[in-house]
């Protein structure tokens, strides 16, 4: 089964912002305005600590230094339980060719946002070892709303549906509204879910919004975009701060050299946990986040695929404690009702004892393999494509694959959490794993009992429920998940 993704995303313009700068440092918006627009990939930390891509979307330069105008939902996340800003890391991929993948051997750092205007500054840095822009091609914004309904514009982005290259669609302005104190200006502009970010252009060149929603019924689709006359006062109150800390600054680094060697090799080494795998030349490593590897044969929808997704488990994971971790993979995803193991199976994986599971998704027939090594858990997905074409290629891929085992955790045997404050301790038959998640920051698993697991999960109380007892509390949420 070929991987799909859907993103689905909001489209944002990207705006120019006003320097005292020469014409020509300035894109010519009929050949190169392309190149003012930048593809944005955000990432944080997931439950296990591993760096995982949370979005993607579009950006505009707006200076010829780096400065990033994008969407805030692009480049921000909140936390459910008290609203507080995730930490993110940003890579950047800029265009020089509107044919061919844009470079993502850049990262950013955040400089400023602003929820109710949907807004956000990054700033890009280099990485030295692989390059060294002084300057940036970037895009004029145009301060004062002077567009008419019938007007042509140019919208610029990278949506899901358009691959890996930049995609640039034409249209006229087909309306105006004020909503929220914002001037949203519409569009009959083809735009789409991912376009996030992107800029919509006038004739002159100039950046008239940032492309924010799309709203379609069966007769069609209208494209949505922020007037940049909304967004000047505060792009030039907030242009000049300096950038906002980030403990994943390094990591983001470290990751894209990673990512970028991958374009140029065929083999992958990982430190931690410690494994390798070879692919054909012909085939491409699609590096998604530090716990995430795909490898398949670039341009074909029919071709192979294998997988491999690794996360940590807390204790030295055995054979017996498999179909368990499924279970709870599962239990999580909320996919209980639709998922049932069909089949449970020894079988050795890279030298190592592992399962494979079949199992039925919604009348569909799916199989995975489980390998544990040490406080490690790899799943592994094999695809061979239409007919089988591909059989033999990916099993040369797995029949690579090496895994070592790395250092073993130490077992946590009690817990504290200081808000709200508790404390839990174990006897030797459990043992704890902390999770990077503020509303589930505790997984317990039994080392006894196999399959048997526990999850510590924070909710802020309602209204309703404030001034229950435990046992009211029960009681009224077992009634209402009856």
């Amino acid at each position: 089964m070929k991987r799909f993704c859907l993103v689905l995303f909001s489209l944002f313009l990207l705006i120019s912002f006003v320097n005292t700068t020469s014409a020509e440092e300035v894109v010519n918006v009929d050949n190169y305005a392309y190149k003012s627009i930048v593809k944005i990939k955000t990432f944080s930390l997931n439950e296990d600590y591993f760096l995982k891509k949370t979005a993607e979307g579009s950006g505009i330069i707006i200076s010829k230094d780096g400065m990033i105008l994008t969407n805030y939902h692009v480049v921000i996340e909140n936390e459910e339980l008290n609203n507080s800003i995730k930490e993110s890391a940003y890579q950047i991929c800029l265009v020089d060719n509107s044919d061919e993948k844009p470079d993502c051997s850049y990262v950013a750092k955040l400089i400023a946002h602003n929820k109710d205007l949907d807004v956000a500054l990054l700033k890009i840095q280099n990485i030295p070892e692989l390059n060294n822009l002084q300057t940036f091609p970037f895009l004029n914004l145009n301060r004062i709303d002077n567009t008419k309904t019938g007007d042509q514009i140019t919208a610029f982005g990278f949506p899901g549906i358009g691959g890996d290259t930049i995609t640039i669609t034409s249209g006229s302005v087909s309306g105006k509204v004020d909503r929220n104190n914002i001037r949203w200006i519409k569009t009959d502009a083809v735009i789409s879910f991912g376009n996030s970010g992107g800029a919509a252009i006038d004739k002159n060149g100039d950046v008239v919004g940032i492309t924010t929603e799309v709203a379609s019924d069966f007769l069609g689709s209208l494209g949505y975009i922020i007037s940049a006359s909304s967004l000047v006062d505060w792009i030039d109150l907030n242009s000049n701060k300096s950038e906002v800390n980030n403990n994943l600054s390094d990591k983001i680094i470290n990751f894209t050299k990673k990512d970028i060697t991958l374009g140029k090799s065929d083999k992958f080494e990982n430190k931690d946990p410690l494994f390798s795998i070879t692919k054909p030349a012909d085939w491409v490593f699609d590096y998604n986040g530090e716990s995430d590897l795909f490898i398949e044969k670039s341009g074909d929808d029919e071709g192979g695929l294998v997988s491999i997704h690794i996360s940590k488990v807390p204790y030295q994971a055995r054979i017996i404690d498999i179909d368990g971790f499924f279970r709870r993979s599962v239990h999580e995803q909320m996919l209980s009702g639709l998922t049932s193991i069909d089949k449970s199976e020894v079988v050795n994986i890279a030298g190592h004892p592992a399962k494979k599971i079949s199992y039925f998704f919604m009348s569909m027939n799916l199989k995975t393999y489980l390998v544990p090594v040490g406080n490690y858990l790899f799943d592994i997905t094999l695809d061979y494509g239409y007919d089988n074409k591909d059989k033999d290629i990916v099993d040369n891929i797995i029949s690579s694959l090496v895994i070592n085992e790395t250092a073993r955790a130490n077992e946590a045997k009690e817990y504290s959490h200081n808000n709200p404050k508790f404390f839990i301790t174990s006897n030797d038959n459990w043992v704890f794993s902390e999770k990077n998640d503020i509303t589930s920051p505790l997984f317990l698993v039994s080392k006894v009992d196999s399959g048997v697991f526990a999850d510590i999960g924070i909710k802020k109380n309602s209204a309703e429920t404030k001034e229950m007892s435990n046992k009211e509390y029960i009681e009224n949420w077992s009634r209402k998940n009856e």
